[in-house]
Order: structure tokens, then sequence, then C-alpha cells
């Protein structure tokens, strides 16, 4: 009888200590832990890690800078571009908004990140798999701010992103389907 109880208490204990996700599974304490740890080690810098992490976009899928007012700025102007530079801002804060409300993640982001999602439609050229390419870039830059000790938080941080990235979709795809057809 205790055996059984016990093994109930530790099951809903282990259900408990994970935390919503996206379709990649739960973020687990130890997740938490290690996302917040390697935060603090590239958010003391978040503007240059934002403008890295969006040039890495640029080249692993040039025509996401199309979408942008300063889609024929380009090198140092990039860089220095007020367009760019708050963009970069506004990403990064996404971005930290979420580690700081990991705990609660479907509770506090949730319908932030649906609603920015939402927004996406009306951005002219914009393409819902352009999402799929912020992931792979966040993971480059932090793997290359972090060195070798990134591949402890990749999987951690894969689970953040992919929460990010499935309600940004949720969010495009809703605004889609309610979208009104513009009359001929």
């Amino acid at each position: 009888m205790g055996c059984s109880t016990s093994l109930v208490a530790l099951a809903a204990a282990s259900i408990n200590k994970q935390h919503t996700a996206g379709k990649g599974g739960a973020i687990t304490d130890r997740e938490i832990g290690l996302i917040r740890k390697s935060w603090k080690k590239v958010s003391n810098d978040m503007p240059s890690i934002g403008a890295r992490i969006f040039i890495q976009i640029f080249t692993i899928q040039p025509e996401i800078k199309q979408i942008f007012p300063f889609h024929d700025v380009t090198g140092s102007e990039l860089l220095s571009n007020q367009h760019f530079k708050g963009h970069a801002s506004r990403f990064m804060q996404a971005i930290g908004a979420a580690v700081d409300n990991i705990d609660e993640l479907e509770t506090a982001m949730s319908a932030l990140l649906y609603g920015i999602g939402k927004e996406h439609i009306h951005y002219r050229g914009f393409n819902v798999d352009y999402f799929d390419v912020f992931p792979v870039a966040i993971m480059t830059v932090l793997k290359q701010e972090m060195g070798g000790k990134f591949d402890d938080y990749s999987s951690a941080w894969y689970h953040l992103l992919d929460f990010m990235i499935s309600n940004l979709k949720g969010g495009y795809y809703a605004a889609k389907r309610n979208q009104t057809p513009p009359v001929n």
C-alpha cells in the first residue's frame, strides 16, 4: 500500500516538474536551469546577439530580408540602421520574456506569441516557413557564443524555441483562417 502510494506521488511530482512546450515535449526543471544559466551568459550583450541572429537568418534564407524596411541596407549601415536595431532588440526581448517566464510559459507567453504570429499575416511577402529559420539561427549564434559548452544546453533551448515557434505559427494560421479575402 505504501509503495503504490509512493509511486503515484513520484509520478505526479514528475509530471508537475515538466512545463508546457511545443510539439517537441515538455521543458523539465533541469532544462529550465540550463536555459537560465546560458541566458545569463548571452543576455549581457542583447543588441549585438540580436543583430548576429538576424544576420544569420539573412544568411540562411536571404529572401527573409526582403520583408523588412531595411531590405536594401547592407554591411555596417545595416548594423547601425534604426529599423534593424529595433527589430533585433524586440526579438531579443521576446526571447528574454520567455526565459523570464519559463516557469509559466503557457500562461505567460502563449497569448503574446500567438498575437505576434497573427500580426505576421500583415507583412507583405512573409511566409510562415520563415519562422523555422529563427531557431536554426538562434542555435547557431548561441553555439558560437558558448562554444563547446553549448552542447549541454542545446536540447533545452530546442524545447523553448519549439514552444515559441509553435505559438507563433498557431497565431499566424489562426489569422489566415479568419482573414477576409479582398473584395475585387
